[in-house]
């Protein structure tokens, strides 16, 4: 091959490589891109919540060094394919996540959902209401920041805490009778009751006892909660994040999801809580599988006859 000839094929080969047309032979030195991983496939359930949450159950493996904490969110969003919309700050001092804020960690194998809550924990400007953590927004969207952030998105649950507060009467206040009154009103014929001791005035006082001590006790559980569920944020122990209020056994909670979630969780997390009518319980879901019928044996069962003289009757009989 000539000079000429082999600049000419050089420069075709050039042309090719230029518009994307190199052959595979030529191109087997580029390093290959790397592989991104598909978001986690769920099955819609028509709650944007829950789905959510079921991707963010995705095991996932990751390790950053000094990476942004955006670019650690969008990792996380984009292995899972879940919705997350984080609060970031506006400014200097703003309420939010800050956007440079760097992540230096290692996780393996372990659920997004508690990835999600390592870094977030990783990155927080301080505790109580400075603290981080997650909610659902009204869409199902999971929503992470400042809970001095996600205290601006409230909603009221009223929760029925009547059977807390139902107490078992005690009846020690029966009527007594009269044995003498009977047995005279007996043989003369009397009006008078021979009942005693059932006077209306005891009723009604034993009436406004029990509604002092269920008062009592419904303030008892509301201080309960007070005083262990997100305890800085409520308004009562002087945050911004929810007020409690009570009427006819029942609590009003105007607060954000995350204290609603403290509170009762969620009906459909775990998906064993099952809810009918009204009323929460859990099935454990039992395998059954080594219950099943296999064989019938028939097994020779020994009996005496009865005695007495009465011959060979019904075996265990004779009487």
């Amino acid at each position: 091959m000539t000079l000429t000839s082999r600049l000419n094929t050089n420069a075709a080969v050039l042309t090719l490589a230029l518009a994307g047309l190199v052959p595979t032979a030529l191109a087997q030195n580029t390093p290959a891109p790397a592989a991104q991983a598909q978001p986690a496939s769920a099955s819609v359930s028509g709650n944007p919540a829950r789905d959510n949450l079921f991707r963010l159950q995705r095991p996932i493996s990751f390790e950053f060094n000094e990476a942004r904490l955006e670019d650690v969110i969008a990792y996380i969003a984009k292995e899972t394919g879940a919705a997350i919309e984080p609060i970031w700050s506006t400014g200097i001092g703003g309420e939010g996540l800050d956007k440079e804020a760097t992540v230096t960690m290692t996780v393996k194998d372990v659920d997004a959902l508690s990835s999600l809550e390592k870094v977030l924990d990783a990155v927080a400007q301080g505790t109580g209401s400075d603290s981080n953590t997650w909610q659902f927004s009204t869409l199902g969207v999971v929503q992470i920041g400042p809970r001095k952030s996600l205290n601006k998105f409230k909603r009221v649950e009223i929760y029925d805490v009547n059977d807390l507060l139902f107490e078992i009467p005690v009846f020690d206040d029966v009527p007594k009778i009269d044995l003498a009154q009977v047995l005279q009103g007996g043989s003369g014929g009397g009006s008078s009751s021979p009942f005693s001791g059932s006077g209306g005035n005891r009723n009604d006082q034993r009436g406004e006892e029990r509604e002092e001590k269920r008062r009592k006790r419904i303030s008892e559980i509301q201080n309960l909660i007070t005083s262990t569920v997100e305890i800085e944020q409520w308004a009562t122990q002087g945050g911004d994040g929810g007020t409690i209020s009570t009427y006819e056994g029942h609590f009003i909670v105007n607060a954000p999801d995350y204290m609603h979630r403290a509170l009762v969780g969620y009906t459909w997390w775990p998906s064993r809580s099952v809810s009918q009518r009204g009323k929460r319980y859990v099935s454990l879901n039992v395998d059954v599988g080594n219950s099943i019928l296999q064989t019938i044996e028939n097994f020779p069962v020994s009996a005496t006859g009865g005695g007495g003289g009465g011959g060979g009757g019904t075996p265990g009989g004779g009487r």
